[in-house]
């Protein structure tokens, strides 16, 4: 901390990436991917987590900075940044139950970068929930009856 600094706190979010972003650029640092869950965490309709434009900005900002402080490291990993990114956000937007901003999230991701949906198992995933989300609110509500879904719900 004492060499890339805190936590952005001018970020509304996506402060943790940034962070690690900066550590990572040292060099100096190697990471690990631990594929248990190691915590859980809250997420509310109306918390930041749904607010997807403001998430959007952010991790933009995230990946311009990174590029910036070093584009010698970044420039050949944008498109991978960027497909996680849009998944992401695919993957809120499906929470969030706006399956249509979903598809267009999915399909920047498939822009940015295909290779992501055949690498990683859960980006395959969101791949195949994001065109069935339309069909599994059919199925969800034909079975409640008159019941509607909403985010709220």
């Amino acid at each position: 901390m004492d060499e890339v600094g805190e936590f952005d706190e001018g970020l509304r979010s996506s402060e943790d990436i940034d962070f690690w972003l900066r550590i990572a650029a040292t060099g100096r640092w190697r990471f690990h991917r631990e594929p248990q869950i190691l915590c859980c965490y809250r997420v509310r309709p109306f918390g930041l987590s749904f607010n997807i434009a403001q998430m959007q900005h952010s991790h933009e900002q995230v990946i311009k900075s990174a590029y910036e402080r070093s584009p010698e490291l970044v420039e050949k990993v944008l498109p991978t940044a960027y497909a996680y990114m849009y998944r992401y956000l695919a993957r809120l937007s499906l929470t969030a139950g706006d399956a249509a901003k979903a598809v267009h999230f999915i399909n920047q991701a498939l822009a940015a970068n295909s290779s992501i949906f055949y690498r990683d198992p859960r980006s395959l995933l969101t791949l195949v929930a994001v065109p069935l989300a339309p069909l599994a609110k059919l199925v969800i509500k034909g079975s409640l009856g008159s019941a509607e879904y909403t985010a709220n719900n």
